[in-house]
This record gives structure tokens, sequence and C-alpha cells, in this order.
């Protein structure tokens, strides 16, 4: 709870570890920057960031509700509703085209970084290996694979850089 302003909300930590290892704080500080540049109606507000001593945590929306991955697999098969997923892939791709209008590509769409709201409004999160395509690429190192391989593109698991493209072929 928000003390000041009187809202629910998550903060997503990076776990004590990995808080002492440079690179995993600049990948935390990199989410962070991406996720705060973006105020869309379909992605994960970030109100702050901040650190508990030497462990930093980012202060965001609280989504009432459950992710996709939750969703299929609690249905039998893993299957979902040919008009629900056209909906929830709507405001899915229509989130992504707004990163991507900035220059952020997620380079980790995945079934639990699509959460759902209890009205069923799509929010996507975990910016955690996003690229801002203006800067270097703090999130690895040249041919460094880094995302889910089950939904990566083929120019990811490949090594190369991720492109709009790349989001869209993990949708």
């Amino acid at each position: 709870e928000d003390d000041i302003l009187g809202r629910a909300v998550a903060l997503k930590t990076l776990h004590p570890c990995y808080a002492e290892v440079p690179s995993f704080r600049q990948r935390f500080r990199q989410e962070a920057r991406a996720m705060a540049s973006l105020d869309h109606e379909n992605i994960v507000k970030v109100y702050d960031i901040s650190q508990n001593g030497e462990v930093p945590f980012i202060v965001v929306e609280c989504i009432a509700g459950r992710d996709v991955g939750d969703l299929l697999t609690r249905r039998r098969g893993g299957r979902l509703n040919e008009q629900f997923v056209r909906r929830i892939s709507a405001q899915l791709l229509h989130a992504l085209s707004y990163a991507h209008r900035r220059g952020i590509i997620h380079r980790d769409i995945k079934p639990s970084n699509i959460l759902l709201t209890s009205e069923g409004t799509v929010k996507v999160a975990d910016f955690g290996i996003a690229r801002i395509v203006e800067e270097d690429d703090a999130t690895g190192e040249p041919g460094e694979i880094v995302g889910s391989a089950r939904y990566m593109s083929p120019e990811q698991l490949k090594g190369e850089d991720a492109s709009p493209r790349s989001d869209i072929y993990s949708v």
C-alpha cells in the first residue's frame, strides 16, 4: 500500500544475490527506465524506483488478476477460446506498437508476461531484457541469447539483434 497516495502497488525487487553484480543492477535500472518511459493503458505503469539498503526495487501498478500463462495451465489441453485470444492479442499488439514507436523492444513476450486485470484488460509486464534501440544493448554481450527460448524469434535464437518483428513473432 502506498501510504502517501493511498493506492495498492506491487514491488519488483532484484534478488539480493544479484544486487552486487553490476550487470544485473544495470539491467534492472534499464528495465525501470524502459517501463517508466511508457505510458499506455496496456503496459504496467511504473511509479518509482528506489532501494532498500543495497537491494533495488521498482514500484509498479498492482494488477489484480492473473497472467495468460496461468490461464493456459488451468485450461485442459492449454487451449483458449479463439475470440478471447483475438481480444487479448489485439491489446497486446497495441501495447507493443506503442513501445516500438518509442524505440523499445520487449524481447521476452511470453504468456507469463501478459497480465489480465479482473476486467479483462491486457497489461504487458517485465521489461527486464528490453532493448532500447537508441542506446547500447545493456542486456547482454554480442551473440548472447537472452529471453525465453520457447517464445523467441529465430534471430534471437541465433544471437542476432532483436527488432520489433521479434516481438511480433513471439506474440
